[in-house]
């Protein structure tokens, strides 16, 4: 990653409830799991949780995902950073489109790549996601 004071900075706090009702920290670490190359960018997980259940503040489980993978189970919501490099001024088209199709058959969503055309990495999934921008 070309700022590896961000990588270095990434941290979950993850907090919920003791058995004394107060907030407490479940977790203070950096990325649960993480794909990614230095300058191209990558997936750094943070939690993956059910939404058909209430939650609970006092499960102290870190649910931050082993193994990077694109999409959210059915029914649960994933929480990530991701970090999108320019590509190498250098780097033929042709390498970095399939350099996009080997990330994203490594992190399963092969086939969720769409039209290369547009950009190395157009891809649709069945997901809501919400993105916030640093620049």
């Amino acid at each position: 990653m070309s700022h590896p004071a961000f990588a270095d900075a990434m941290r979950r706090v993850i907090t919920g409830d003791g058995a004394d009702g107060r907030s407490l920290i479940i977790v203070d670490a950096p990325p649960s799991s993480e794909i990614g190359a230095p300058g191209l960018g990558g997936l750094y997980e943070i939690w993956h949780e059910a939404l058909s259940e209430r939650l609970d503040v006092r499960d102290a489980t870190d649910r931050g995902p082993h193994t990077p993978m694109l999409s959210p189970d059915t029914g649960h919501v994933k929480v990530r950073w991701f970090v999108i490099e320019p590509p190498p001024a250098s780097a033929p088209p042709e390498a970095i489109k399939a350099a996009a199709r080997e990330r994203f058959a490594q992190f399963g969503a092969a086939d969720h790549l769409r039209d290369q055309t547009r950009h190395p990495a157009m891809h649709q999934t069945d997901t809501l996601d919400v993105i916030c921008l640093i620049s």
